[in-house]
């Protein structure tokens, strides 16, 4: 579940600019087998918006495949209300607490918008 409020006080608002609050909810199914894959699914819709905000409905499946002890890659595609959407990653496990990994992303206002869902790359210690 994610609620997004989107308010612009400034004296002059450009028409491009969203405005109103919408709440988006979403189930997600996981099958991980304990082997080296796994896959999801998702459903995502609009429960309630206002002033004019668009519905963000959205259906996808994603997963991943461990090629090795330390590497892993993932992949994600969805579509919906506002456009496809993707991403494609890798995952190294430097160490018991470091992970490094790169993705990019195509993102259409995803509810469960993490660290590791965003484009780019760094690195990050547990």
């Amino acid at each position: 579940m994610r609620n997004d409020l989107r308010e612009d006080h400034s004296p002059v608002v450009p028409l491009t600019q969203e405005q109103g609050e919408r709440t988006d909810a979403v189930a997600q199914v996981t099958f991980d087998p304990g082997a080296s894959w796994r896959a999801y699914g998702f459903v995502q819709d609009t429960v309630a918006s206002s002033g004019g905000r668009e519905d963000n409905g959205r259906i996808g499946a994603g997963g991943s495949y461990r090629l090795t002890k330390r590497f892993r890659i993932d992949a994600e595609v969805s579509d919906g209300d506002l456009g496809l959407g993707g991403r494609v990653g890798t995952s190294f496990l430097y160490s018991e607490r470091t992970s490094l990994y790169l993705n990019y992303a195509l993102e259409n206002e995803r509810t469960d918008n993490g660290l590791q869902r965003r484009a780019g790359a760094t690195w990050s210690r547990a």
